[in-house]
């Protein structure tokens, strides 16, 4: 009985570290006062399957007493805006000078978005090569 327990054990860490034969892709960018980072991953077939990105906004010295007001607008384009329909957005701050917009997606939400399914082009390849090309650093 302990044998067929270790083999289980074993098996799901070998799952656990291949990821099911899934890939991710982690890029990042920086604009003055903005951080994006892109986290990608990518079914066995290597086409996109869910995504996130995070938007980090720096804020002076000066904006910081404006931090709660920037909040609020951020949400009000972000989270009341018909346009963003199928992507999870969450705004948050840390109290202080920061400010961080995440958005959450799934590739299948993407499709029945644009009304036809995701190119087969958008591979981990071609999707690494275009951050890339608009000066993101891909791991």
């Amino acid at each position: 009985m302990k044998r067929i327990g270790l083999i289980g054990v074993c098996f799901g860490m070998v799952l656990l570290l291949t990821g099911c034969g899934s890939k991710e892709l982690r890029c990042s960018i920086s604009n003055e006062n903005i951080d994006y980072q892109i986290n990608l991953t990518f079914d066995s077939e290597d086409l996109l399957d869910t995504g996130v990105m995070r938007q980090t906004y720096k804020l002076t010295e000066e904006q910081e007493d404006t931090l709660e007001e920037g909040v609020q607008y951020l949400k009000e384009v972000f989270e009341d805006n018909d346009q963003y329909e199928g992507f999870e957005i969450n705004i948050t701050d840390n109290g202080k000078n920061e400010v961080y917009v995440d958005i959450a997606f799934d590739a299948s939400e993407l499709s029945e978005i644009m009304g036809e399914e995701l190119d087969e082009s958008a591979t981990y390849d071609s999707i690494r090569e275009e951050l890339e090309n608009e000066g993101y650093v891909c791991e």
